[in-house]
């Protein structure tokens, strides 16, 4: 496995904040990005680990 979801929901941003931030701190993530509109809404991020 390469690639995971966190649906997250959209609400304040609180949580997205806290993924995105605990995110960057770990090495072996090669990117992370809010999804596509169209996939999961706005409400999910989409990590890529290497």
């Amino acid at each position: 496995m390469d690639e995971i979801t966190f649906i997250h929901g959209v609400g304040n941003g609180v949580l997205r904040k806290e993924i995105h931030k605990r995110l960057s701190q770990l090495g072996n993530i090669k990117y992370f990005q809010d999804t596509q509109k169209d996939q999961w809404g706005f409400g999910a991020t989409l990590v890529r680990i290497s």
